[in-house]
């Protein structure tokens, strides 16, 4: 077998997450999960316990982008996994979709809400979430009201969600500092239908 690079693992391990696996098992008659994270054991070289997943801890990078004049908006965030208090360099998992209409701030909810359900799909223990939208981190951590009737729905979507993780955290980060995720939000906006 060739030997691989490391932008080769980066590719296996964005195919072989837990959310891609439960496509598989759902998609491919005959097969578990099992066989799946066996097959990216013997195509990485590693032990199958150091497979992403199961009780895991992750931080989530979030960001949503909206244009006014295109009526086009976007979502996109990054997993990593946490190891004891510290990041893995390693991307885990990533999204970016279209999603429409939306404003600004619908945006930057509905990213959110995406990444707490690939994070489900991870079946991971506790979640730190980073985000550059002050307006969102502070109505989550219930420091400001949501007045916005749309928002209010998407709020509630929020609420229940992190209420099915062990332990979570949302915080605000400046824009440079989320720099990944808002290049995958931006690219899911200017995506085709």
């Amino acid at each position: 077998m060739a030997k691989l690079t490391n932008k080769d693992k980066k590719l296996l391990r964005q195919l072989f997450n837990p959310v891609m696996i439960n496509h598989f098992v759902q998609n491919v008659p005959g097969t578990v999960s099992d066989e799946w994270n066996s097959l990216f054991s013997k195509l990485l070289g590693v032990n199958s316990k150091s497979i992403p997943g199961k009780g895991i801890d992750l931080q989530l990078f979030i960001d949503g982008s909206a244009s006014y004049h295109k009526k086009r908006a976007g979502i996109g965030g990054v997993f990593y996994k946490v190891k004891g208090d510290k990041v893995s360099g390693d991307e885990l998992f990533i999204f970016s979709e279209h999603i429409g209409e939306a404003t600004s701030n619908e945006a930057e909810y509905k990213a959110l809400i995406r990444g707490l359900d690939y994070a489900k799909q991870f079946d991971c223990g506790s979640i730190s979430i980073k985000a550059d939208s002050e307006l969102v981190v502070r109505q989550v951590n219930g420091k400001y009201r949501v007045k916005n009737t749309r928002l209010k729905k998407l709020h509630q979507i929020v609420n229940r969600l992190l209420s099915g993780f062990s332990s979570w955290e949302i915080n605000y980060i400046p824009r440079g500092q989320n720099k990944r995720a808002d290049k995958l939000s931006r690219q899911g906006m200017n995506r085709e239908d």
